[in-house]
């Protein structure tokens, strides 16, 4: 059982993690910074605080899993977030004692891809709030090949806005089509108002096997 602080790695591949419980969180749970070759799995992830995802995938990374994840996240349960490069803070910042993307400082010069690609999320048995998944996209980096199946919600948790949001925003926003190659099946709603949600347009999503339990008659919403 771990509990109290983040688990960050940056520029690293070739990373296992399982059979783990998560309690007394502070922030994101584990949190990938620029990686690779990333296999995440039979996790147990409980957390009541602000920022409280579970797994982060963030700019950079690639080839990553994440299956057989189950508790309850006050935020998202896995996050693909290809937000950089991001305004350089100088730190201690307000609350933060040290940045949330330890190698943000390099994105800025070109050096690095900062892309979201080759995704597999399965098997995820959570409740929570705000989203189950999101794949998230701003100053124009892309989320591509990535695979979502069997997201089966349980009853009586947390009202989230959605099962799985593909969007744009915390930053300039992303013209069309940086989510692109993504293959949605086997998800079951049961709290969340939406199965699947989007406020960007996107390239080759394929949705299959969709179920609503809440707001029957408006199973997924695109803005």
């Amino acid at each position: 059982m771990i509990g109290e602080h983040v688990k960050s790695f940056s520029l690293a591949s070739n990373i296992e993690i399982s059979g783990i419980i998560f309690e007394k969180t502070r922030c994101w749970v584990i949190s990938f910074d620029k990686c690779s070759y990333v296999s995440v799995y039979d996790l147990s992830i409980f957390s009541d605080v602000k920022n409280g995802d579970g797994v982060n995938f963030r700019s950079g990374c690639h080839h990553c899993e994440a299956y057989n994840i189950i508790g309850e996240t006050s935020d998202n349960t896995v996050a693909c977030s290809a937000l950089g490069p991001l305004i350089p803070i100088s730190y201690p910042s307000g609350n933060y004692l040290y940045p949330m993307e330890p190698t943000s400082f390099m994105d800025s010069n070109g050096a690095c891809n900062l892309d979201i690609h080759d995704i597999k999320i399965h098997g995820i048995t959570t409740t929570g709030k705000h989203h189950g998944i999101i794949l998230l996209t701003a100053n124009d980096n892309s989320v591509y090949n990535v695979e979502i199946s069997n997201f089966i919600e349980p009853s009586g948790g947390p009202e989230r806005e959605s099962i799985i949001k593909l969007y744009t925003g915390y930053g300039a926003i992303s013209s069309a089509d940086k989510i692109h190659d993504v293959d949605i099946s086997n998800i079951v709603s049961r709290n969340a108002n939406y199965a699947l949600q989007s406020n960007t347009k996107c390239a080759n999503v394929t949705v299959s096997n969709l179920v609503q339990e809440k707001n029957i008659r408006k199973p997924a919403y695109i803005n």
